[in-house]
């Protein structure tokens, strides 16, 4: 029994993270490109994708268990530098999904309590992440199983109302007719990609290093697999039930669905879901954050203040008030500008450039001369490991031009973060170089002076 349970935990884990406020605004994004069967095979062809990145992850995290993430696994495939690269553009990544995620958050209680300001609700949320994850407080495990299903079950609810109360549930198959739409397709699965991140993070989170040889390579597998169903019933029931032009034009469409259903109540049933998937993905994806951030300063890369950890709650209060100062400054972006879906666009982009470059990490791991034991074998060929980095690649380009209205913003985005991590992991390098040699020359100075009795 125990056994199965710590499976749940991994398994709600993956799909809790996954399903987040920021990828409903992902459907709707896919709205503004295209309509029903063409997002339904978008998004299974962005789940079977990402089934083959969490079947390579899994060699990965069998190398090296319990491993910080993506800064493990690329500093033994690339050069440190290549690494710390990846590693300040994920945290950006996490600043952009965290402050998405409370914009979203905050227009779905302004729709249910119109009186409340929206800054108002990002500026609460983000201080109750701060002082839980300073405070070192964890969701249960028991309770983490049972919201995640309960956020399942509803969402497929809304989705399956849908499809029943149409009288002709087949309809979304019209739109492979839209031979225009065909040309966004490719395009639309970095988006679709996008919807299933989160399920890596399980990497990190063993119990025990047999926990690496079956457990968590089948929960991540077993996850990507039910965000897909969820995700292609729920947009299947939503295209049936509300148009097109307006999924695209509201940034909420779970909330859209859940009214048109259930009238006012649907509003606060909304409000539910945005509130267990916000609890799962933010919280989760500030310490995730804020745990890369910790782990590069304590090697020295970063600020003493950025490694510094609660002596009563042993949490990293440095990193996490850092990562959420950075939240709080993007949303506040965010929501003047009205940039969720440039952000949303660059974050789906991100997360593919990201998981192409762990594939091709475990590529070079496993063409070394003293390569690892590999605990957990995928079984995929190594033409599928190739296959996987350039299509990854591509789709992570063409992201940024999936909606032509933003393309400008979108590539000047993604360029000013690709330079300034760049930046960031030469001065990182450089900062570190300059502590050593600093601690050397006062080791010599000490050495060097007389002694006195």
């Amino acid at each position: 029994m125990k056994g199965i349970k710590e499976v749940l935990f991994y398994l709600t884990v993956c799909v809790g993270v996954a399903i987040s406020s920021t990828s409903f605004t992902i459907i709707a994004g896919l709205n503004e490109m295209m309509s029903g069967g063409w997002i339904l095979l978008s998004i299974l062809v962005g789940g079977a994708l990402c089934f083959g990145v969490a079947r390579l992850l899994s060699e990965l995290a069998s190398i090296y268990p319990s491993a910080p993430g993506i800064r493990t696994y690329l500093l033994r495939g690339f050069t440190n530098k290549i690494s710390l690269f990846f590693v300040f553009v994920y945290i950006i990544f996490v600043v952009f999904i965290g402050s998405v995620e409370s914009y979203m958050f905050a227009l779905v209680v302004q729709s249910v309590f119109p009186s409340i300001p929206i800054i108002a609700t990002m500026l609460i949320l983000i201080a109750a992440i701060v002082s839980v994850n300073c405070v070192g407080l964890e969701l249960p495990r028991n309770i983490q199983i049972v919201a995640t299903f309960l956020l399942i079950i509803g969402i497929l609810a809304f989705g399956a109302m849908g499809i029943i109360h149409s009288k002709a549930p087949l309809a979304v198959v019209e739109s492979f007719r839209n031979a225009n739409q065909a040309w966004l397709f490719p395009a639309s699965i970095g988006f679709s990609i996008f919807l299933f991140m989160g399920f890596e993070w399980a990497t990190s989170l063993g119990l025990s290093s047999k926990a690496y040889l079956k457990k968590i390579p089948r929960s991540m597998q077993s996850a990507i697999v039910v965000n897909t169903v969820v995700y292609i019933i729920f947009c299947w029931g939503l295209s049936l039930s509300i148009s097109q032009k307006v999924i695209a034009d509201s940034r909420t469409p779970h909330v859209l669905l859940a009214q048109f259903q259930l009238g006012h109540l649907g509003l606060y049933v909304g409000l539910l879901v945005s509130f267990v998937a916000i609890v799962g993905t933010f919280n989760a994806g500030v310490m995730g954050g804020a745990r890369f951030i910790y782990i590069v300063a304590r090697e020295g890369h970063l600020p003493p203040f950025a490694a510094k950890i609660s002596l009563k709650y042993g949490s990293p209060i440095g990193a996490v008030i850092l990562l959420c100062g950075l939240v709080l400054v993007s949303s506040v972006t965010v929501y003047w500008y009205r940039l969720e879906i440039v952000f949303a666009l660059i974050s789906s982009s991100i997360i593919c450039f990201i998981y192409a470059a762990l594939v091709l990490s475990l590529l070079r791991i496993k063409s070394a001369s003293n390569k690892p034991k590999i605990n957990y074998e995928s079984k995929m060929p190594i033409w599928t490991h190739w296959a996987l980095v350039v299509v990854l690649s591509i789709f992570g380009i063409l992201t940024l031009f999936s909606i032509p209205e933003v393309v400008t913003l979108v590539l000047l985005g993604i360029g000013s973060i690709f330079i300034f991590a760049q930046v960031a992991a030469v001065w990182s390098l450089k900062f570190k170089e300059r502590n050593k040699l600093k601690k050397e020359e006062g080791k010599v100075e000490s050495a060097s002076l007389p002694i006195t009795t």
